[in-house]
């Protein structure tokens, strides 16, 4: 659905170009007799993800509903992960997410930093260096 685009390195400071990250919006089902308006507002939020991903801000998200199972699905907004939190902060997001509070069963959104090699080793830089701190490396 949501097609990936390139960030534009010029709108990024160094530390956001190597920190990538993912925002996962998860569902388990719309709320029965909610339907048309949970349809609007997924309608909104690929508006918003999509303009973002438009102005280089964002690099893309993906879409997925399950076909097994019980119902529901995920949306993966990809990108900087400096960009990530500013979204879910962010007037229009966090109207969004209410929003969906109200049409949706069990919303659950979470920001995970990773996406490229260069991510994982600074997480995992940082994890250590933590756990040095605290004696226990």
């Amino acid at each position: 659905m949501g097609a990936d685009r390139p960030v534009d390195p010029e709108k990024q400071s160094v530390s956001d170009v190597s920190m990538t990250g993912a925002l996962m919006i998860r569902w388990t089902g719309v709320v029965r007799g909610r339907e048309g308006k949970a349809l609007e507002v997924y309608g909104r939020a690929l508006e918003l993800y999509e303009g973002l991903a438009e102005e280089g801000r964002l690099s893309g998200h993906r879409d997925y509903l399950a076909v097994t199972g019980q119902g529901g699905g995920f949306v993966l907004v990809e990108g900087p992960l400096a960009e990530l939190l500013a979204l879910v902060a962010s007037p229009n997001h966090l109207r969004i997410r209410d929003e969906a509070a109200a049409v949706l069963d069990d919303v659950e959104m979470q920001i995970f930093a990773g996406g490229s090699d260069r991510t994982a080793e600074e997480m995992l830089q940082s994890y250590a260096a933590g756990l040095a701190d605290l004696g226990y490396l």
